[in-house]
């Protein structure tokens, strides 16, 4: 099945104090690391989403095989920049793996995983979980694709999940990456820790 890959990476890393994607992280950056894993995985297309301090971050990341989609709009949410990179992707996708770029240790392994659960079955929506917890990437079919424009932006996708609960498969995941993203200095320390182990 294709499957268009989209990083968001819009954010302003206010609570970080500092641009997070561009980061150090395992000899490279916070948002090539995570670029690096979704290419080792079995996608169909990666969409990077950028807003604030696009032309920076532009300039790390466009030696690789990757879409860069520029969110005008990236002070509306996060919603925002998941429906431009749903714009940007290919009219052949039938589906969208939707990541962050802050969880530069979710591997293609735990990508690939997720992936396989919505090509072997029928439901729209899957959702990655961790000790009931659920965390990211998420994939959503690409028939959801109008009613995600239709979202309200306080709410997100959530507000997509909670009114197809029928069609939600969840993909238990041993590790809890999934969860863990890079916030404040204090999460991005623990990942650099959690690196040298």
């Amino acid at each position: 099945m294709r499957v268009s890959g989209i990083i968001l990476s819009a954010g302003e890393s206010r609570r970080m104090g500092e641009l997070k994607p561009l980061l150090p992280f395992a000899k490279k950056t916070i948002i090539e690391t995570v670029i690096d894993n979704f290419l080792n995985a079995d996608l169909f297309e990666i969409i990077v989403v950028l807003g604030y301090c696009a032309e920076k971050i532009q300039k790390v990341i466009s030696k690789y095989p990757i879409k860069i989609a520029i969110n005008e709009n990236y002070l509306n949410g996060m919603l925002s920049s998941v429906q431009c990179g749903i714009n940007f992707a290919d009219e052949s996708a039938e589906g969208f793996l939707i990541g962050l770029c802050d969880q530069p240790s979710i591997d293609h392994l735990i990508i690939s995983k997720i992936l396989s659960q919505f090509c072997n079955q029928r439901n729209g929506i899957i959702l990655p979980v961790h000790n009931n917890k659920r965390g990211h990437p998420i994939i959503i079919a690409n028939r959801y694709k109008n009613e995600i424009f239709q979202l309200d932006n306080n709410i997100g996708l959530r507000q997509l999940i909670d009114c197809h609960k029928n069609d939600i498969s969840l993909v238990e995941i041993e590790s809890d990456v999934i969860i863990r993203d890079i916030d404040f200095p204090e999460d991005y320390k623990h990942e650099l820790r959690v690196l040298k182990k």
